[in-house]
């Protein structure tokens, strides 16, 4: 999906090593949580065969200095619900 912009030729900054980070502060939280881990799959296969997400095809990605953003996300469980994983998606990195 388009990034909302009012100008088409904003740039961006590269927060490829912040969501690297991110990501692997998932893998390890996953890793020590295997119940959450499988709730997080399940989610993502679902984001994904329902068509809410797609993965991005690399050729798109390199040589768009300024025009990528990764977006972080997370999986936390609700006090009251507990066996059903929630995803954040965190822009604000």
């Amino acid at each position: 999906m388009p990034l909302p912009f009012r100008q088409t030729d904003t740039v961006m900054p590269n927060n490829r090593s912040q969501a690297v980070h991110r990501l692997n502060g998932l893998l390890k939280t996953l890793r020590r949580k295997p119940q959450m881990e499988k709730d997080y799959l399940s989610f993502m296969e679902s984001m994904l065969s329902k068509g809410h997400a797609t993965p991005v095809p690399q050729e798109e990605i390199k040589g768009q200095s300024g025009r990528v953003w990764y977006l972080p996300h997370f999986g936390v469980y609700h006090a009251k619900k507990p066996t059903k994983v929630r995803v954040v998606f965190d822009g604000g990195v």
